[in-house]
């Protein structure tokens, strides 16, 4: 099993690695030349933002709270089909690299570094859900510690940053799709066989509670599915997808496509995270690695090493794609500007640079919060992302009068740092 989990993402490394030869230019990085089709838009967004949270996180939730855990893939979908029907197009004739930079052009340069830095710092804590939930593979898999799961996790992710930007996030979206759904489905065809069928499955739950979208509490239920929204309508790794579109049309059909197939990830993985209540109770005091305990316990070992392997595959592409879009960030709308720039190497080097430090710093917070539940991570995540750039997103879209803008500025300011301090007292 061991073997055969390191063959398939050796060989998906190399794949990666010989690919990134078709990326030429800064704008290949970070855009993919504006040439995206729907489905490849389509790919980056599920390529990002279907991953750790939404696989082994949603297991995870579901095994304690139940429906719950489709909040995050649920509310993924709405905020795509917002994103589709509301933002795609005055987004992509902007013509600009970062969201940030879209909120500048209208509030100014240091309101665009402003904000900038409060949207990197949600994709921070996104990536850790993803190191978090790698981890917990790859300790299932070799029955090894965090010390030597982490290191592991972090040169995976680099792997897959380095080789390719958006063009590769597109690329590993694509597997991703057909990955996720065989692995799903499969997995909940397992547990709902296992159980004698879907209404034994709901009869068997221990807490009747559990069947609610609520159960871990309306208001902070609430607060989540609404961070969820705003969050992903925030995120730049989403809407770069979109700013890397051929055209509008194209944009828009790209976000609802995601809207479409995001949603049903989420259910399949509830059914596992009760099937795993119901049968091993046991877990209850290591919830992180239920669902790769599930694949390893269920499956014949060379298909459950395909599968982990898979599953490793999904979550590092998300990681990876959320690196890239913190990268973009910080160079786009902090670097390119300062005299670090001024470095006599390529512009490709100092994207790499970037992205490197990115992850190094990104590990360093995982260190500080390992035994954290991947989805609060997730969420926060969201919370911070949204509060920086989707209320001066929705602002700069429906009011014209550059003065009523300016006079707003203080306001818009201070909602990041509100959402933190009020998430941190409300906690």
């Amino acid at each position: 099993m061991q073997l055969t989990f390191i063959i398939i993402l050796t060989l998906f490394s190399i794949f990666l690695i010989i690919n990134s030869k078709k990326v030429k230019t800064e704008s290949d990085f970070t855009l993919a030349g504006r040439g995206l089709n729907t489905s490849k838009v389509s790919f980056v967004i599920i390529g990002t933002l279907v991953g750790g949270a939404s696989t082994v996180g949603t297991v995870q939730l579901a095994y304690t709270y139940g429906v719950a855990a489709w909040i995050f893939t649920l509310f993924s979908g709405i905020a795509c089909l917002i994103l589709g029907l509301f933002f795609a197009k005055a987004l992509r004739l902007e013509e600009v690299t970062t969201v940030s930079e879209f909120i500048g052009n209208k509030l100014g340069k240091r309101f665009q570094t402003y904000t900038s830095f409060f949207s990197s710092f949600g994709m921070y804590i996104h990536i850790v859900a993803q190191f978090l939930a790698a981890m917990s593979i790859i300790e299932t898999i070799f029955t090894s510690n965090k010390t030597i799961s982490l290191p592991v996790t972090f040169i995976l992710i680099l792997i897959f940053v380095i080789s390719g930007g958006v063009m590769a996030s597109s690329s590993i979206g694509k597997i991703k799709v057909y990955l996720l759904y065989g692995l799903m489905i499969i997995s909940a065809y397992i547990a709902i066989t296992k159980q004698n069928g879907i209404l034994n499955l709901i009869h068997s739950i221990p807490d009747k509670r559990m069947l609610s979208l609520f159960s871990y509490g309306t208001f902070k239920a609430s607060k989540d599915m609404f961070a969820m929204v705003i969050g992903v309508l925030s995120t730049q790794t989403y809407l770069q997808a979109i700013f890397s579109a051929k055209d509008v049309k194209t944009a828009r059909n790209g976000a609802f496509l995601s809207a479409a197939l995001i949603p049903p990830i989420g259910i399949f993985g509830i059914i596992v995270g009760i099937y795993m209540r119901i049968h091993h109770p046991e877990l209850s005091n290591n919830t992180t690695v239920i669902f790769p305990y599930f694949i390893k316990l269920y499956f014949n070992p060379f298909v459950a090493a395909i599968f982990m392997a898979s599953l490793t595959v999904i979550i590092l592409g998300t990681a990876a794609g959320l690196t890239l879009g913190v990268t973009t960030n910080i160079y786009i709308d902090i670097l390119k500007n300062s005299k670090i720039n001024k470095l006599k190497i390529g512009e490709m080097l100092k994207l790499k640079i970037t992205a490197l430090i990115v992850l190094l710093t990104s590990s360093l917070i995982v260190i500080t919060g390992l035994d954290s539940k991947i989805l609060d991570w997730s969420y926060m995540s969201m919370g911070i992302r949204g509060s920086a750039i989707f209320i001066p997103m929705l602002l700069i879209m429906a009011i014209k009068d550059k003065k009523t803008l300016k006079r707003l500025k203080p306001f818009i300011a201070a909602l990041p740092i509100i959402y933190i301090i009020t998430s941190l007292i409300l906690k």
